[in-house]
């Protein structure tokens, strides 16, 4: 017997416990029953309403699966977050949910049309992420090699985000084998990740992650972004101050000498290349560009340099030598705090550190390339127009998110006289309150 693609689509299905949505509206009457029946969604369904509840996740995973429109799957998205409940019923609802995610990426993941791809693995990403359970976060850990670049924002932001990094750390002792993978596996996307953004959201975590674990994940998210400075391919230049701040939070919050020299180390090299490809530069940077370095080099300074876990005393020289437009000084500047091929810096001084190969003095960028103006902008990924391209240091959104707001710890942007001031660096708002049920 001779079985057509619709009928073998059908069957792959079944056998993932899910079968293709028919196209009719998602029907929320019989699961808005349920939430009444059980105090608005706290005490667990039971008989009947347990059903209820399946069939309703399972038909809005169809949706989004299977939706012709985009606007569709955004739309069983939003009921499937609106009708999780809490405490026992949200568990129960966890679990029926868990178990249909899972087939769901499974079967997303094999579309051959991309396009239908990205929308699906892009709208159970984000629903994961909204959930803030470390139960689905670790579904999350299958996505973040995706070549699409929202998926991999949200999948690391469902594993980063403030609740489930809170439910690591309070886990058993039994699970702390899944907290080192986790921490593992983030360091690894660190490593070979190349959105700014992406690279912002790791190093964050990783300051409020202790241990070796932490260390290393916000090293890898630094040695990423320097090897785009070497390369001459640095994208989002807003970016960099934030990713300063956080080198210099794990410091402050680091006692062993050993990891103290560590960090030190990289926060010169990387602060170096900053400087010098603002100095190296100057004929090839975007006018964004530059306005952003200047809002790095001057707000390091200010803010960081000056603080007390550096220099500790009022620092102004780099700040001065970009009022004056002057490259010579700024590089002088340059030598004098963080050291050169005549001697080693202020900073060294201060924190007992060593350069790659026990250097005393960063390595020099090489010369800019002879091309046209370096923009700021940043990679395309692939799918469809529902979820809108990130733009400078904000989170990928879609038609449903919030537009991005100012910054969790608003960095720093000193004004310097000439320039054109910076605007706040922009970001992402966290996700709106559930609708209520229909």
């Amino acid at each position: 017997m001779r079985i057509n693609k619709m009928t073998a689509g059908w069957i792959m299905a079944a056998c993932l416990g899910i079968v293709p949505w028919a196209g009719a509206a998602l029907d929320t009457a019989p699961i808005s029953a349920v939430f009444q029946k059980t105090s608005n969604g706290k005490t667990a369904p039971a008989g009947a309403d347990a059903d209820a509840v399946t069939q309703f996740i399972t038909t809005a995973c169809e949706q989004i699966l299977f939706a012709e429109k985009p606007a569709d799957a955004i739309d069983a998205r939003v009921q499937l977050l609106a009708f999780r409940g809490q405490d026992q019923y949200a568990q129960a609802y966890g679990s029926v949910l868990r178990g249909r995610l899972e087939a769901a990426i499974k079967e997303a993941s094999s579309f051959p049309d991309a396009a239908k791809k990205a929308t699906a693995l892009r709208n159970f990403t984000i629903l994961i992420a909204q959930m803030e359970t470390l139960d689905l976060a670790k579904l999350s850990v299958g996505l973040l090699g995706e070549p699409d670049m929202v998926i991999r924002y949200y999948a690391v932001k469902a594993l980063t985000c403030e609740k489930v990094s809170s439910q690591l750390a309070a886990a058993a002792t039994a699970d702390a084998a899944v907290r080192k993978q986790i921490l593992d596996v983030l360091t690894q996307t660190a490593s070979k990740e190349n959105q700014p953004v992406i690279l912002g959201m790791l190093a964050r975590h990783a300051v409020g992650s202790k241990g070796a674990e932490g260390r290393e994940l916000i090293l890898a998210a630094i040695d990423t972004r320097m090897k785009a400075y070497a390369a001459w391919k640095v994208t989002q230049e807003s970016v960099d101050l934030e990713l300063l701040t956080a080198l210099v939070d794990k410091l402050s919050a680091s006692v062993a000498p050993e990891d103290r020299a560590v960090l030190a180390g990289r926060f010169a090299q990387y602060f170096s290349f900053v400087i010098q490809r603002y100095a190296k530069g100057q004929d090839i940077l975007s006018a964004s560009a530059k306005q952003a370095m200047i809002s790095t080099i001057v707000g390091t300074e200010e803010f960081l340099l000056s603080g007390p876990t550096l220099l500790n005393r009022k620092a102004t020289d780099l700040r001065s030598a970009i009022q004056k437009n002057n490259m010579e000084a700024l590089m002088k500047a340059h030598d004098t705090l963080l050291g050169s091929a005549t001697g080693a810096g202020e900073l060294i001084g201060k924190i007992k550190y060593a350069y790659e190969g026990n250097a005393t003095a960063p390595k020099a960028l090489t010369p800019p390339p002879t091309i046209s103006k370096v923009m700021d902008t940043a990679p395309k990924a692939t799918g469809d127009s529902a979820t809108p391209e990130p733009t400078d240091a904000t989170e990928p959104a879609d038609a449903t998110e919030p537009t991005p707001g100012p910054a969790d710890k608003p960095q720093p942007k000193p004004a310097v006289p000439a320039t054109p001031k910076p605007g706040p660096e922009p970001k992402p708002k966290p996700a709106p309150a559930a609708p209520a049920p229909k």
